[in-house]
């Protein structure tokens, strides 16, 4: 009679155990993932934040070298005047192929042409593209001939 008395009570509790320990872990499991972004946001970003382009701010697939130019932009005190730009393309420049530790970005904005040195963590040189007056394209590289500048009539860029 016992027995029979413990399986039929079972039959009848053990399910709704069960069932009460299944909702308890997914009531457990919601508050945890809700959670799980409080302590460290994006703390273990895996990439770099995507690009929007163009005045209109389009954005298009993922492409790193135009989201790392953004970033580092974005995050330079001295680049400050340069956060809003209007992003046409961005390219990645090794002006020795032979030596991929030394790399630059060059960006194509409507603003500024930038060009910024990977290495040393800043930009090389930047000027407005209202400003040229000429482009001469080499196998090597290219020159553009500014009309007004601090410096030079010229910069010279190598492989590009």
């Amino acid at each position: 009679m016992k027995g029979t008395f413990r399986g039929v009570t079972g039959l009848f509790t053990k399910p709704v155990i069960g069932a009460l320990d299944a909702a308890s872990k997914t009531a457990e499991s919601i508050k945890n993932t809700a959670n799980l972004f409080d302590q460290h946001p994006n703390s273990n970003r895996i990439r770099f934040p995507r690009a929007f382009y163009g005045k209109e701010r389009f954005y298009r697939a993922y492409i790193e070298t135009d989201a790392e130019i953004i970033w580092l932009l974005h995050y330079d005190e001295k680049a400050s005047h340069l956060k809003e730009i209007s992003l046409i393309n961005a390219f990645d420049v090794f002006p020795d192929e032979s030596n991929k530790d030394v790399s630059y970005i060059l960006a194509l904005a409507y603003e500024y042409v930038i060009y910024w040195d990977l290495k040393k963590a800043n930009i090389a040189w930047t000027f407005n593209p209202r400003n040229i007056k000429k482009i001469t394209i080499f196998k090597d590289g290219i020159i553009v001939d500014l009309e007004e500048t601090e410096a030079d009539e010229q910069i010279r860029v190598k492989d590009f």
